[in-house]
């Protein structure tokens, strides 16, 4: 056959396109495998492999072998003349809408390789009507575009629908029946390369998650050396915070863990003098104290969707780009610059100060994660704590802080903030909307509870006028984590001391 000289150099070119893919995804972390249930339907091994290279372009490699003559592996009745064998390999482009390996809406192009050896079928297919009674084995080399659509089945898996359509050129030749080896001729031509998958996908997260965050904080890489400079001062905190907690034991805790110690140490404890003179004069420091970020742990009060966190005192704001997660010290949002080096400074030095101070205990940092309205609602709420978690990631680097000192909340899609803003605009005549648009969204809002539903009665508002005049001017206030409060352990330490000595 014709086609076996070249297969061996098409295998050179595949190891190599796998070779810069894999790379690719070595780099970003992320990875998807998918299988097309259409293929299987036919008797057809397929798997697909898909590597994000930015935050909405994928590319891809598909392959389906099908080594045996009909639609079952076991069907191996050699009285039956119909077959179908082909080996096709499809290298794929893919552009996301909103996030790349996400659910949503989605645009394709790949480029095919298939090597077939078809024939005896009793129906027509396309423009081989003489498949009937003959046979044609060959190489087709070709394209297609296609759309496709996907839907969140849970945190890693999702189903996909694609369909396309494109052109190949057909180098083939026909024999005469499915099993003789008598050429008819030639059967070579353009011919119509058609695409369809029904699609189960396993999206695999980077295991360097973590590492990735940190290194986006970083603005540039001369700044590398910085963070490095910064370890020592890790270090030197952790020892201020250990060291004063073990000077004044009194009670048989160590640090905060509770851990008791041999009772002939605590009874030495308890006989130094010293440790009398040190309880006595434990001081609250009033600058900690004061700052509304940090607050007893008598005031803790889980998150709720009808909260309105802009408008409650002492909440630190950070800012995110569009459908972006990774956290940054300054950015950029329609050309407006959105600075958080401050709001983490704050958050820093007051947990850094809490953690110092000998008459409070922090225990409970709490954050949560949100997105503006546009896009689905379950693309949403994972960005929205991934958010969290990056602030949390960066909070825990910074204070070292455990991981059980973190609550991490997902507050989704930021309806309750979107409309304060908008509320809050409208009487102060800064006005979005008009009086009659603005009370076309508020009824909308009040009255339909599914968000995706709710966003798109919206967006059909005006023929989607409203909707933009929303998304330009209030949705990138939404993109945010906001660290709502920092509490401590707010018992009185002298009292906490004597009850522990009786």
């Amino acid at each position: 056959m014709q086609a076996k000289g070249k297969i061996p150099a098409r295998g050179a070119l595949v190891t190599v396109f796998l070779v810069a893919w894999s790379l690719s995804a070595a780099a970003q972390g992320v990875v998807s495998l998918r299988n097309n249930i259409l293929w299987d339907a036919t008797g057809t091994p397929n798997l697909g492999i898909e590597f994000k290279i930015s935050d909405h372009a994928t590319l891809g490699f598909n392959g389906a072998f099908k080594p045996w003559p009909r639609f079952l592996a076991w069907d191996n009745d050699q009285t039956k003349d119909a077959r179908w064998r082909h080996l096709t390999l499809a290298p794929e482009f893919r552009w996301y809408t909103k996030e790349a390996n996400a659910p949503g809406l989605f645009f394709g192009a790949d480029l095919v390789y298939s090597h077939f050896n078809l024939g005896a079928f009793n129906v027509p297919i396309g423009p081989y009507a003489d498949l009937q009674v003959h046979r044609i084995q060959g190489d087709i080399y070709g394209g297609t575009a296609f759309i496709g659509y996907g839907w969140g089945l849970s945190k890693h898996f999702r189903l996909e629908v694609e369909a396309g359509a494109g052109a190949g050129y057909r180098n083939a030749t026909e024999y005469e029946c499915a099993h003789c080896g008598a050429e008819v001729g030639p059967s070579n031509g353009v011919t119509f390369v058609p695409k369809a998958g029904v699609n189960i996908v396993w999206n695999i997260e980077g295991r360097k998650k973590i590492r990735r965050q940190i290194i986006d904080i970083v603005d540039t890489p001369a700044q590398i050396d910085t963070v490095a400079a910064e370890i020592p001062a890790i270090l030197d905190t952790v020892v201020r915070v250990v060291r004063p907690k073990i000077d004044t034991i009194s009670t048989g805790r160590l640090l905060r863990g509770d851990v008791d110690l041999p009772v002939q140490v605590v009874e030495e404890v308890k006989t130094e003098p010293e440790v009398e003179t040190v309880t006595e004069t434990v001081q609250v420091r009033p600058d900690v104290q004061r700052h509304p970020l940090l607050r007893p742990i008598s005031d803790y009060k889980a998150y709720t969707s009808d909260r309105v966190l802009n408008r409650e005192e002492g909440n630190v704001p950070v800012w995110f780009q569009f459908a972006k997660y990774n956290l940054l010290r300054s950015v950029y949002v329609r050309g407006k610059e959105r600075d958080n080096g401050e709001g983490l400074d704050t958050i820093e030095n007051v947990i850094k100060d809490a953690l110092t101070d000998e008459a409070i205990d922090p225990t409970k940092v709490q954050i949560v994660g949100f997105a503006s309205i546009d896009g689905n609602q379950w693309g949403n709420e994972r960005l929205a704590l991934r958010r969290a978690n990056a602030v949390k990631s960066y909070i825990k680097w910074k204070t070292g802080l455990p991981d059980e000192a973190f609550e991490v909340v997902c507050g989704g899609e930021a309806w309750s903030e979107l409309m304060d803003e908008l509320a809050q605009r409208q009487e102060a005549g800064e006005k979005v909307l008009t009086d009659a648009e603005y009370e076309r969204v508020r009824k909308i809002v009040d009255s339909v509870k599914d968000l995706d539903t709710r966003e798109l009665r919206i967006k059909e508002l005006s023929g989607g006028a409203i909707y933009q005049k929303l998304l330009s001017i209030l949705f990138a206030d939404q993109r945010s984590a906001v660290c709502v409060r920092v509490f401590y352990d707010d018992a009185d330490p002298n009292t906490k001391s004597n009850s522990n000595n009786e």
